[in-house]
C-alpha cells in the first residue's frame, strides 16, 4: 500500500497544502514519486477497485492529464467532473456534496478557488483529498519541482532557489512553505506591489525566504531559477497591467547565460530513434520519440531539428558548440564554457563539474549526460546509400552550414 507516515503512528490521508506537511513528508512524497517515475510500467496496483472524483472548478491540461493517467496506472478509475457538472455551480454547499461524494468515490482531486473548500471537503467527505489549485497554494506543482531537484541536483540540501514574477500567487507561496519546511534558500524577485504581505511572512516565520526586488539580483548565484504565469484564471481583467509591471522579470537571455548544443542531425535522429524504441520495449508505453518508426517521420524530425538550429544561431549572447567538439576537445571546449559563465577555472566546484561530464567517465544511466556513450557518425552504418544520398539532397546545405561533411 502507498501511503505517506505522519511523524506518530498516523497515516496522511490529505494533501491540502505544503504549509501543512513537515519536512519529513514531503521528502517522502518526492522520494516515492521519483521510484514510481523510474519504475512507470510495473506501479503497484493500490486503486483496484477504487473511482476517483476530479472535481475541477478550474480547466487545466497538465494538472487534468497527470492526475487521470496516474490514477488509471495505479490501477483506479476517473470521474472527470467540471463547475458545470455538479450541484456545487448552483449554490450547493460545500460540505453536502462531500457528504454525498463520500458515501460513492475512493477519493477526491479538486482544483478550485478556495483553499477553504478543499479543506471543507476534506473535512466533511471523510475521503482522502488532494489539492491540485487554490488561489492560495499549489502543494502538486511544487512536489513536482521538488522532485526534478532531487533527481537533477541530488537535492535541495544547500541549495538557492530564484522564483520570479508575481511573488504573492499560489505557485510562489508554496515555494515559500516548501523552503520554511525543508530549509533551502529561496529569494522571491518581484516588484513590491506583487510581493507577499507583512501578515504572510509573519505567518511563514523563517529566514529562509528573502524579497527582492531586483530581478538579477534575486537570481544571482542561485541553483534554480523559477517562474510562474503571470495572468492566473480570474485575473485576466489585470492583463495588460501585470505584462508591462512584471516584464523585467522574465527569465530570458537578458537575465540568464545560456548554451546551445548541438550535434550532427542525422546521427541525432539515430539517438531518438532508440531511444524511443527502448523505452517502448521497457515500460510497454510510447515517448515522444516512438513515433520514429519510418524514414519519412525521422525526415520530419530532421526538418524540425536543422530549423531549430537555425533560430538558436539567431539569438544572440548564447554560447554556441559543437556535440563532437566535445567528445573530440572537451577540455578547451569546457574552457570556452567557464570562460563564458565567468567561473573561476581553479574553483574545487568548477572541476568537480569538468570532471563529473568528461567523456568515458561516467557510469551509464546518469541522467543528463551522454558524453560516455557519444558516439559519431553512426548514420553512415544505419542509412542505406540511397537514405544517405536523400538526406544529403535535402539537407546538403544546411549540413554544410552547421560544419558537417555530407
Amino acid at each position: 500500500m502507498l501511503s505517506i507516515p505522519r511523524e506518530g503512528s498516523a497515516v496522511m490521508k490529505n494533501l491540502l497544502s505544503i504549509e501543512a506537511l513537515t519536512a519529513q513528508e514531503i521528502t517522502s512524497i518526492v522520494e516515492l514519486g521519483a521510484n514510481l517515475r523510474k519504475n512507470r510500467g510495473a506501479s503497484p496496483q493500490v486503486l483496484v477497485g477504487q473511482t476517483w472524483a476530479l472535481i475541477f472548478n478550474k480547466s487545466s491540461t497538465r494538472t487534468r492529464v497527470s492526475f487521470e493517467v496516474g490514477i488509471r496506472e495505479l490501477g483506479g478509475s476517473v470521474m472527470f467532473l467540471s463547475g458545470a457538472d455538479t450541484q456545487l455551480g448552483r449554490g450547493e454547499p460545500v460540505k453536502d456534496t462531500a457528504r454525498v461524494l463520500g458515501r460513492m468515490v475512493g477519493g477526491a482531486v479538486i482544483r478550485t478557488y478556495a483553499q477553504a473548500d478543499v479543506e471543507e471537503f476534506a473535512q466533511y467527505s471523510h475521503l482522502p483529498t488532494i489539492n491540485a489549485l487554490t488561489d492560495e497554494e499549489h502543494p502538486c506543482q511544487i512536489l513536482a519541482d521538488l522532485q526534478v531537484m532531487h533527481e537533477r541536483l541530488g537535492g535541495w540540501k544547500g541549495k538557492r532557489v530564484c522564483f520570479l514574477g508575481d511573488g504573492d500567487c499560489n505557485v510562489a507561496r508554496s515555494w515559500m512553505w516548501a523552503a520554511a519546511r525543508l530549509g533551502f534558500e529561496l529569494t522571491v524577485g518581484a516588484p513590491k506591489a506583487f510581493q507577499p504581505p507583512a501578515e504572510f511572512m509573519e505567518k511563514l516565520a523563517t529566514d529562509k525566504v528573502k524579497l527582492e526586488e531586483s530581478a538579477a539580483k534575486a537570481a544571482a548565484g542561485c541553483d534554480v531559477v523559477y517562474t510562474d504565469v503571470w495572468v492566473s484564471m480570474g485575473k485576466e481583467e489585470e492583463s495588460k497591467e501585470r505584462i508591462e509591471v512584471l516584464r523585467p522579470y522574465q527569465i530570458n537571455g537578458g537575465l540568464m547565460k545560456t548554451t546551445y548544443i548541438y550535434r550532427d542531425p542525422r546521427d541525432a535522429m539515430l539517438s531518438a530513434f532508440d531511444y524511443g524504441k527502448r523505452v517502448l520495449e521497457k515500460q510497454g508505453r510510447p515517448n515522444a520519440f516512438s513515433h520514429l518508426t519510418d524514414f519519412q517521420k525521422t525526415m520530419d524530425f530532421f526538418s524540425e531539428y536543422v530549423q531549430g538550429w537555425e533560430a538558436w544561431m539567431q539569438v544572440p549572447g548564447v554560447l554556441k558548440a559543437r556535440y563532437e567538439d566535445l567528445l573530440q576537445d572537451y577540455d578547451r571546449e569546457a574552457a570556452k564554457l567557464v570562460k563564458f559563465l565567468g567561473l573561476d577555472p581553479a574553483s574545487e566546484a568548477v572541476v568537480a563539474v569538468i570532471g563529473k561530464y568528461r567523456p568515458g567517465g561516467q557510469v551509464q544511466g546518469q541522467q543528463g549526460t551522454h558524453f560516455y556513450k557519444g558516439q559519431v557518425g553512426r548514420f553512415r552504418e544505419r542509412y542505406s546509400a540511397e537514405e544517405q544520398r536523400i538526406l544529403a539532397e535535402k539537407f546538403g546545405k544546411s549540413l554544410l552550414k552547421m560544419g558537417y561533411e555530407i
